[in-house]
Parts: C-alpha cells; sequence; structure tokens
C-alpha cells in the first residue's frame, strides 16, 4: 500500500546550532486550501496537520528543495 501526500517547503537552511556549511535541514508542511476552486481544496480534506524535517549532508542535494514550492511525497512500506 502506499500514501502519497502534497507538502510545501518552508525552510531550507543550516540551523544555528551547526557550524559549518555542510549540513543543511529542509523543512515541510501539508498543502492545504480553504478555497473549493483551488487545486489543493479536494487533497487538502484528507491532509493530516504536522511537518516532514529531513537533515541533508549531500551538498549536491541542498538546492533540490526551494522555499515555497510544492512536492509529492510517496510513502511505501518496505517489503520484509
Amino acid at each position: 500500500m502506499t500514501v502519497k501526500a502534497k507538502v510545501r517547503c518552508i525552510g531550507n537552511s543550516t540551523p544555528p546550532y551547526y557550524q559549518g556549511d555542510s549540513f543543511r535541514l529542509a523543512r515541510f508542511t501539508p498543502v492545504h486550501d480553504a478555497d473549493p476552486s483551488h487545486p489543493n481544496f479536494e487533497w487538502s480534506q484528507a491532509t493530516p496537520s504536522g511537518y516532514i524535517e529531513l537533515g541533508i549532508s549531500n551538498p549536491d542535494a541542498f538546492d533540490k528543495f526551494e522555499v515555497g514550492s510544492e512536492y509529492l511525497l510517496t510513502f511505501e512500506k518496505e517489503s520484509q
């Protein structure tokens, strides 16, 4: 079974407690929209609240997540 979540990037920066430039935190929240005419309205009826935070240590990936952009995230249980 898979679950898809639409998320918006709300942050992508080096945390204040980290010394150096080889680590970033990318933070995401679920996409919501109360306007029935907006494309995200139907999606947001089943979207939970909360956030996801990813620690990124690969400099090539730092700029892959743009603040304000939306991403589709897929959760799939790994078969054992």
